[in-house]
């Protein structure tokens, strides 16, 4: 094999079928588990001193979280996760290494060596391009659907990991809708946005009586969805004063409503997502541990949209097609737009790709998308200044402009006539939803209901 690669892809006819891991050993060279030798059998492997790593040293000068082993296409690479002591090679500390053959590695008073094997590990590939309403047809995303497509017929929990804007809860939904569960609700929960108060009530319902406000018994969202998924969004947020009662229904499969005596027997499935590194929170005693294990029965890791830039033209293409249904129009993207596209580092992931897009195309005059049509990080497009201009020729005649006031508050008008135009737009699209409308804006919720104050709009109830 080559010793510099550690993923493989096998291809049948054009298409890929099949990735292959080269299995890895770590041999511990010097330190309290001296001559312990250690098998890299997964794409990512954490090394530390504590017991939820997948590798754990018996040395107290290793963090709990030390290292990470990472299996790429250019090999395996070692990077450290902000230890306290680091990685050395001989007497200097680095970052980042990738890993060739022989190489040795000191970890506090450890010393590891490396060599690959001639032996691989095959790695399914899904034949779809997408799972519910995920889209890829990038290796990476095939072998993710692969995994969900086989979780989906069990009923194990999931922990879904990934930066902001990666699609954890279209995967939740995707997992809910291939289950058994698919008739019965679906419920989200963002575990960041109830006040820690009200966590308990909310999730497992309260009685008449039970505290100052509750004028009438109330059904809690794990009753509420029984039978169904129980999607825990952020649940790296969750107070830590709140997890031992998450884990204690986890675990006895029923609730007690707040201020009830009465054991209510519960049937759920948990799927949660975090944008955290929640072993990183366990070592820092922020979250449980016995709460992580009992979640992460199966953990499922999204990349981010920068690492897999095969994926832009068809997320966006989706997107487009889209809003050409909503204006009636055929719109399509332009080659100039797609490079652009692929060229941006997307630190808001698919969200950013989707409000980029969809911007375009609500406000494109023509049929294809340029790159002129294109925002990014919230600049002004040039586009979007020649309409500006347009708009300015035209208001050049209107009886009501006023000349005499400064170009910034006639350019502001117009700014404030476009939000107005977008915001009604959005509420009416999205259901008068707050949430879904924020999330296909980009923006946050605080931010939303502020611009929807500005301009006097109401969503109805």
């Amino acid at each position: 094999m080559d010793p510099s690669a550690s993923m493989s892809t096998i291809f049948d006819g054009s298409r890929a079928r099949m990735r292959q891991l080269h299995r890895g050993k770590l041999t511990v060279v010097e330190g309290p588990n001296k001559g312990s030798e250690i098998l890299i059998e997964s794409q990512r492997v954490v090394i530390g001193r504590a017991d939820f790593c997948d590798i754990t040293l018996n040395d107290k000068s290793v963090s709990n979280q030390h290292v990470e082993v990472m299996a790429t296409d250019e090999g395996y690479i070692l990077k450290d996760l902000e230890s306290r002591n680091g990685i050395y090679l001989g007497q200097a500390r680095v970052r980042e290494v990738v890993l060739h053959p022989g190489i040795e590695f000191k970890l506090g008073r450890s010393k590891l060596r490396f060599d690959p094997l001639d032996e691989t590990i095959d790695i399914e590939l899904s034949d779809a391009d997408r799972f519910g309403d995920a889209i890829g047809m990038s290796i990476s995303m095939r072998e993710i659907f692969a995994h969900l497509e086989r979780l989906s017929t069990t009923d194990i929990s999931v922990l879904v990991t990934g930066e902001t804007g990666t699609g954890k809860e279209v995967v939740a939904k995707g997992i809910h809708d291939r289950s058994t569960r698919a008739s019965c609700q679906f419920v989200v929960v963002d575990c960041g946005a109830i006040p820690k108060e009200l966590v308990e009530s909310t999730l497992f319902g309260h009685e008449k009586g039970a505290f100052t406000g509750a004028d009438e018994s109330r059904v809690g969202l794990f009753e509420y969805g029984s039978g169904g998924t129980i999607f825990l969004d952020e649940i790296g947020e969750l107070d830590i004063s709140m997890q031992p009662s998450l884990l204690r229904v986890l675990e006895s499969k029923t609730i007690t409503r707040v201020g009830g005596q009465e054991r209510l027997p519960i049937d759920v499935r948990i799927v949660a997502a975090t944008n955290r590194d929640l072993r990183s929170r366990v070592a820092e005693g922020e979250f449980r541990e016995d709460l992580y294990y009992r979640l992460a029965g199966a953990q499922v890791h999204l990349p981010p949209l920068r690492q897999r830039a095969d994926d832009i033209g068809i997320l966006a293409s989706e997107f487009l097609a889209n809003i050409a249904t909503q204006r009636d129009k055929n719109i399509r993207l332009g080659q100039d737009a797609l490079r652009s596209l692929k060229n941006y580092s997307w630190p808001g992931n698919i969200r950013e790709l989707k409000n980029v897009v969809e911007r375009a195309g609500f406000l494109a005059v023509g049929e294809v998308l340029s790159r002129t049509d294109l925002v990014f990080d919230g600049q002004m497009s040039v586009g979007d200044a020649l309409r500006l201009e347009n708009v300015a020729s035209d208001a050049s005649n209107a009886k009501d402009v006023n000349v005499d006031e400064p170009f910034k508050d006639g350019k502001q008008k117009v700014i404030d006539a476009f939000e107005l135009a977008y915001l009604s737009q959005l509420i009416e699209i999205n259901n008068n939803n707050i949430s879904r409308a924020a999330q296909q804006a980009g923006i946050t919720r605080y931010h939303l209901r502020e611009l929807l104050k500005r301009h006097g709009i109401a969503p109805k109830r």
